[in-house]
């Protein structure tokens, strides 16, 4: 590992789920629906670009098989003979979806959150080891650990499976488009997923995107050892914690992982980290 240059080096905090990471070389990955924030997903307005006949026809020739099989089912037909049905009617099964689309796209909007749940995941990750309130939240109250990540290294560095979002702060909510291409829909949801209130500034978060369908159980990201190059405990990491945690760090595959303890500035309200354990690369903790 010596020879590849760092990429950014991204946190990871967490308590005993941290001691998973490091056993199985896998991180859980969460719904959205999951997390502490309620504004989370919720975009201000969702918009559907218009349909035209030509999208329309689009959608339903190419994309919506399920489309048929359900609407066959709802009126007694089977999946050829609603397929047959739609194309013969392809104008007014269009003119009815153009119909609908502004309350679809309030539909969308109020089960957003639940939707994309039902389809995506998170992981969330900070640009910054020193956050005390972090430590306090997502650490169990200074008794875990924080992991750092080099993104030169797989998932993190695998273009079209896995994009690094790095989250914005704002005061309004963004909009969502529900667009025609699928460039201008991940670009869009992106958005959304990328854009937090300015009360969570602090965090400095950077997230990752996947669809359940590509995960492990649909919940679990396989990692490689290479990817894991720190570990930090906490300030009040009970003894036992740590025991725990180096029974996996000195094997093999993770003995060029650096470790470090957090413990108490002795006058300024911040963290310092003294290093147990010496890496095999050089980079200073942010």
């Amino acid at each position: 590992m010596g020879g590849v240059k760092l990429g950014v080096i991204i946190y990871h905090y967490c308590h005993t789920g941290g001691l998973y990471i490091l056993r199985d070389a896998r991180l859980l990955l969460s719904p959205p629906a999951a997390f502490n924030d309620p504004f989370e997903l919720s975009p201000k307005y969702v918009r559907i670009e218009p349909l035209t006949d030509e999208w329309g026809a689009e959608m339903l020739g190419e994309h919506f098989d399920e489309y048929y099989e359900r609407i066959g089912r709802f009126h007694g037909r089977s999946k050829e003979e609603e397929r047959k049905y739609c194309f013969t009617n392809m104008d007014k099964i269009v003119e009815e979806l153009r119909a609908k689309s502004p309350e679809n796209a309030n539909n969308i909007k109020e089960d957003f959150l639940q939707h994309s749940s039902n389809i995506w995941t998170l992981g969330c990750f900070s640009k910054t080891a020193r956050s005390v309130l972090m430590w306090s939240h997502y650490a169990k109250k200074h008794t875990g650990m924080v992991i750092g990540f080099d993104t030169n290294h797989k998932p993190f560095n695998m273009p079209g499976f896995l994009d690094l979002i790095h989250v914005k702060y704002r005061k309004e909510r963004p909009i969502f488009i529900h667009g025609r291409s699928m460039e201008t829909f991940e670009k869009s949801l992106r958005r959304v997923v990328g854009t937090k209130s300015k009360d969570w500034s602090y965090e400095r978060e950077v997230r990752v995107l996947v669809p359940r369908s590509a995960l492990d159980e649909g919940k679990y990201m396989d990692l490689i050892a290479p990817s894991v190059v720190c570990v930090i405990y906490a300030s009040n990491c009970p003894p036992l914690f740590r025991m725990q945690a180096y029974h996996f760090l000195r094997q093999p595959l993770l003995s060029h992982v650096a470790i470090y303890a957090a413990r108490l500035h002795k006058t300024d309200y911040k963290l310092e980290f003294l290093m147990l354990r010496k890496g095999s690369q050089k980079f200073g903790i942010r």
